[in-house]
């Protein structure tokens, strides 16, 4: 049994060896064919000397070190992520849905389409991008003077470090906050511009349950942002985030996301009716201040620093014949007036009165020095009353 060291006349299987200058390593031998340092890499002539008798065990060990050479640098190279192949995909998906309440809902729309109604009023929207303490807010406002003022829902406000407003035409201005009012959580907004859009204004006496509405707001970009559905009822109360309760508010049929807080509520005539407001977190409907209350709060915040608002001076509840007073403040409008703890207040101006929310409703759409005629039930027997209301201090 031969030696597996011993010289071997076999034909090697491996077939004879590469040249030097095509291999990875070099016989002892071999290294005097070497070009000196500094001289050609590749020599114009080589003198090789006779390659040494060939051992099968010294092929073996050469393919067996290069396969365990070459295995160790593979795994190198996966360890490292060297090896890995990358495939670049381009993975093409349908547009998810919108928000359902980005999805017009409504049973009745306007005449012209509702992309109509945005592009009449989106030039009098603006974006409000609000830095506060925990960083930064999206909300919308409306323009209620060309010379440079808006109206929004405070609440976003609150905290505001700075106020960044981008107009419909692209322009991005610094917001000032004029002033707000902690009563109607609105606030006035001024930037320095004199040609400002202005939006038609609508009569939210005129407003119908069941009539279509949109709530539009606008995006960083300018791009509109609409929550659309139906008016569900009117004079109705809610309390904001703030803890402030509102009153008199419209509810329509679907949420207010944040870009569209302070922005407009537009019906079907493409007039604006309200100002959509951040109320009830939780709920899936919307509210917005009508828009005759947004005016005259504007107004009084411009034009004096703060808003002024009506006071009667009564306290009471909703009973099943009408706003039951519980307490009449002393030398208050109501106490002048002769109303008394006890009376079951049924009418105001004409307007029934199911509970002290609706009277509270039409005390706010009023004005300081106003009078108003109540119908009250005393003793079983109806009386009629005028006040002239007072301001609330």
């Amino acid at each position: 049994m031969q030696d597996d060291d011993l010289p071997d006349d076999d034909p090697s299987p491996f077939g004879d060896p590469l040249h030097p200058d095509d291999r990875l390593w070099r016989h002892p031998s071999e290294m005097r064919s070497v070009p000196p340092v500094g001289a050609r890499s590749i020599p114009d002539t080589v003198d090789f000397a006779p390659a040494p008798p060939r051992r099968r065990l010294a092929w073996s060990a050469l393919v067996a070190s290069s396969l365990v050479g070459a295995s160790a640098a593979l795994l190198a190279v996966l360890a490292t992520g060297m090896g890995e192949r990358v495939v670049e995909r381009i993975v093409e998906t349908p547009p998810s849905a919108a928000p359902s309440s980005l999805v017009p809902v409504a049973t009745t729309v306007p005449p012209n389409g509702p992309a109509e109604a945005v592009e009449a009023v989106l030039p009098g929207v603006a974006h409000l991008t609000i830095t506060t303490e925990g960083g930064t807010v999206d909300a919308s406002a409306v323009v209620v003077r060309a010379d440079g003022y808006l109206v929004t829902d405070a609440l976003p406000l609150e905290g505001a470090s700075e106020v960044l407003v981008t107009l419909a035409d692209g322009r991005n201005l610094p917001g000032e906050v004029v002033g707000s009012d902690p009563v109607s959580a609105l606030a006035v907004l001024r930037v320095d511009a004199t040609d400002l859009a202005v939006v038609d204004h609508g009569t939210p006496a005129d407003l119908e349950v069941g009539q279509w509405a949109m709530a539009i707001g606008t995006h960083e970009d300018g791009g509109p942002s609409v929550s659309s559905g139906t008016i569900s009822a009117l004079q109705q109360r809610a309390e904001n985030g703030a803890g402030t309760v509102l009153y008199g508010l419209i509810r329509f049929d679907a949420p207010v996301p944040g870009e569209v807080a302070g922005g407009p509520l537009v019906v079907d005539s493409g007039a604006v009716v309200g100002v959509a407001v951040k109320a009830d977190e939780e709920a899936s409907f919307g509210w917005a201040t009508p828009i005759d209350e947004v005016r005259q709060v504007a107004d009084d915040i411009i034009e004096l620093g703060h808003a002024r608002h009506a006071w009667l001076g009564v306290e009471g509840r909703r009973t099943t014949e009408g706003a039951l007073v519980s307490a009449v403040v002393p030398h208050s409008p109501a106490d002048t007036a002769g109303l008394r703890a006890g009376d079951v207040l049924l009418h105001a101006d004409g307007e029934p009165l199911p509970s002290m929310g609706t009277l509270a409703a039409l005390i706010r759409a009023a004005e300081p020095g106003d009078p108003i005629s109540l119908t009250f039930l005393r003793d079983g027997a109806e009386h009629t009353a005028t006040a002239t209301l007072g301001e609330r201090s």
